[in-house]
């Protein structure tokens, strides 16, 4: 009899554990990005942090910074992504699905280094974005999470440009406090 409940107090614990994940009060840090090296570099991150103001819902932000150089090319970009997360089915389960909008304000500046001319231009763009992911929860806190999404986004004056993709990251999700 001791041992059997000891096996349920056991249980009762960890489906707490697992559901904290993405409890009320939660706080998530992490990231996405890539890096690609093909006859230059290119280095994209996206830092993170949300918070979940529901059960299953986190709102949140993420700082964009994108470098790349394709000699005589050099192009950076700094700019805000928020964004809308909410996840799906079992909440103890070690696989969790989600559903995510975003926006994102950047600014952006190309640049040609080329050594007869030196010629630089500034653009700001605007997009808007949803996607479809699952985190895959390495422990109780850490999960690792696999997006794939849609943007559409404008440079300036210039046309809207869709794409399509699959983005990697890593979230980290802290306990909020005892209420």
């Amino acid at each position: 009899m001791k041992t059997a409940f000891l096996v349920l107090l056991f249980s009762l614990a960890v489906a707490f554990a697992s559901n904290a994940q993405t409890q009320k009060g939660t706080k998530m840090l992490g990231g996405s990005g890539f890096v690609l090296l093909d006859e230059g570099i290119d280095i994209y991150l996206v830092p993170n942090a949300g918070y979940f103001i529901a059960d299953d819902v986190a709102v949140g932000g993420g700082v964009e910074l994108y470098y790349a150089r394709y000699d005589p090319f050099r192009y950076m970009a700094v700019g805000l992504q928020p964004f809308v997360r909410y996840y799906f089915g079992p909440p103890t389960a070690r696989t969790r699905y989600f559903a995510q909008v975003n926006g994102a304000v950047s600014y952006r500046n190309d640049k040609n280094m080329d050594a007869v001319e030196d010629i630089s231009h500034n653009y700001t763009s605007n997009s808007v974005g949803a996607g479809l992911g699952v985190v895959y929860f390495l422990t109780e806190q850490v999960g690792a999470e696999a997006r794939l999404f849609y943007e559409n986004e404008k440079y300036n004056a210039g046309p809207r440009n869709g794409r399509l993709g699959l983005r990697f990251g890593v979230q980290i999700h802290l306990p909020g406090s005892a209420e």
